[in-house]
């Protein structure tokens, strides 16, 4: 067997967990304390095998040359249980010059999260897509420490290999990592693109050649739990076309306390969608909230939350010139609870062109749009300040003022306020950012955006389910609405034998007058949803509501003999 480390042991085939797998190959005996070298030529891996892991404890593995083909990647998988990975002092599971590549912890039902990661390292990462990999797939993977970042995926420029460099032509596209919990890292929970080298400026000279990152095409990072990491939460960059970020959930990140690398969101360079995340700075916590830098026009950052961020909720700056100078970008539906400062601040200013006379100049002639925000509380206190900023810059600041009078036609029905009481959302205090009823003041106050292509919501609800788009990231729950109107209209015609003692109630409350031996109850509140579900109560006894808030409810009751009841009860 060619290129393996002495002390590794031979890999072989296995017949049985190819029958249990469905597997093609499986990786036998992998060495429990040393780097495991796996090499597509010494084991004849073809495009559309699925190659096994079998469940056990075990050290990095290194893949090298891997590649299937767009219409068969090649699957590689854990199979008969949970695969544990323990590596001290390189990278968890690393991709060499590997294509086509779907790396996949779904191959045991038991298993949420079918292959776990640790490193010990400080420069390791737990999953490392590099040198020239491209066009993989990342999921169901549990990185729970790591030196350095979660999952890392870009090959960075090197002076003695040019085919690093963009100038080679090489771009890793076709990137999806989703349904990852990745935590406990010393660096970025997720880092996909060299950072440095837009457009004009690079940090990385060869001599007296100026050398750029290569671009990626078509990234998607989706559905992965990222908590305490170190630096961003996650980094992406040099996407120049179809960057989304979306659906992931970001606590407890920019641990180490570094400045401008404490972003739940670090995101630029290039063509995004940025929606339907959820970032929580934990209380005392120094993490910022999304910075979008040197995004291209079209790029949309929507339905986001972001909860008491330092600094500034979202951060956006184009330091070069905007590719179109018709279009900019479009935040919308997004809520930003508590910035330490402003909710949103926007910077047009360019610092970066190959036009010298440009630098310093603003682009306030480019519309960017600021609809349907829900900005609460900031901590800038602007009004109090002797600058041309005032209260509004508390929750909107533009970097110069004439920027924002060049903005003001196309920032359409946000809120901002400092009494986030007076909204009518479910708990705000406790991060249930909902709209509670229909008379909450953000539904159907917002601008009808469908046309942009924004036609869900936070939960991945259709908008509008009123008569028009909701403020904030949450679409209120009609189904829940008309569960209220159903409710009551069957109060209302209720000729139930049922009786509710005592009503009005104050901790407990029974059944009398029922002619069956037990039903199932169901406690809806006032706004149509179900607090309280007790299956084959038997009636005799005491219903206990003392976890329920004062105020009016509707019980719809169930007997055996499917005959169905409504009352209404008041807690006092």
């Amino acid at each position: 067997m060619k290129h393996i480390l002495p002390a590794l042991l031979f890999l072989a085939m296995t017949t049985l967990y190819s029958q249990n797998c469905n597997c093609d190959l499986v990786l036998n005996n992998l060495d429990t304390e040393r780097i495991n070298l796996i090499y597509a030529s010494d084991f004849d891996i073809q495009a559309g095998d699925t190659v096994c892991i079998p469940s056990g404890v075990y050290a990095g593995i290194r893949f090298y040359d891997i590649k299937g083909t767009a219409e068969a990647s090649v699957t590689i998988k854990n199979c008969g249980g949970p695969v544990i990975i323990s590596e001290e002092v390189y990278s968890g599971i690393t991709f060499e010059g590997s294509a086509f590549v779907h790396l996949t912890g779904t191959g045991d039902e038991e298993s949420k999260y079918g292959i776990k990661v640790s490193t010990e390292n400080p420069g390791s990462m737990g999953i490392y897509l590099t040198n020239l990999s491209t066009d993989f797939e990342v999921d169901h993977i549990e990185v729970n420490k790591a030196g350095f970042a979660g999952i890392m995926a870009k090959s960075d420029p090197d002076c003695n290999r040019p085919e690093t460099w963009r100038s080679s032509g090489f771009i890793m596209k076709n990137l999806k990592i989703h349904h990852n919990l990745v935590h406990d890292v010393g660096g970025e929970g997720i880092y996909i693109g060299y950072t440095g080298g837009y457009k004009t400026n690079s940090n990385f000279e060869c001599g007296d050649t100026t050398i750029y990152g290569h671009w990626l095409e078509n990234v998607e990072i989706s559905n992965n739990i990222v908590k305490n990491s170190g630096y961003d939460g996650i980094q992406l960059n040099l996407v120049r076309k179809n960057g989304v970020v979306r659906d992931n959930v970001i606590k407890s990140y920019g641990t180490q306390k570094l400045y401008a690398q404490n972003f739940g969101l670090c995101i630029g360079a290039g063509s995004y969608s940025i929606y339907n995340n959820r970032v929580v700075n934990p209380r005392n916590g120094e993490g910022q909230g999304i910075q979008f830098i040197n995004g291209e026009s079209g790029s949309k950052i929507f339905n986001n939350i972001l909860i008491r961020p330092n600094l500034h909720g979202i951060f956006i700056h184009n330091r070069n010139e905007f590719d179109n100078p018709d279009l900019g970008y479009l935040i919308a539906n997004n809520t930003i609870v508590q910035p330490e400062l402003s909710g949103i601040h926007y910077n047009t200013a360019i610092t970066e062109s190959n036009n010298q006379s440009k630098l310093g100049s603003t682009q306030e002639g480019v519309p960017t749009f600021f609809v349907n925000n829900l900005i609460i509380d900031p901590g800038n206190r602007f009004e109090e300040s002797n600058t041309w900023k005032s209260l509004p810059e508390n929750y909107l600041d533009f970097n110069a003022h004439q920027t924002k009078i060049a903005m003001e036609p196309y920032m359409l029905t946000n809120i901002f306020t400092r009494d986030a009481d007076t909204l009518g959302l479910k708990d705000w205090k406790k991060n249930k950012l909902a709209p509670s009823n229909a008379q909450s003041s953000v539904v159907d106050a917002g601008t009808d955006i469908s046309s942009t292509g924004i036609t869900f919501d936070f939960k991945n609800r259709a908008r509008p389910r009123g008569a028009s788009f909701d403020i904030g990231a949450y679409e209120f729950n009609i189904r829940q609405l008309k569960n209220l109107e159903n409710l009551e209209r069957q109060v209302g015609k209720s000729d139930a034998t049922v009786a509710i003692f005592p009503n009005p109630a104050i901790n407990t409350f029974q059944l009398t007058n029922s002619s069956h031996s037990n039903a199932s109850i169901q406690v809806f509140d006032e706004q149509g949803y179900l607090r309280l579900r007790l299956k084959n109560h038997d009636v005799s006894k005491e219903v206990d509501v003392t976890g329920l808030k004062r105020g009016r409810y509707f019980l719809k009751i169930n007997y055996p003999d499917k005959i169905r009841e409504f009352s209404s009860l008041i807690l006092e």
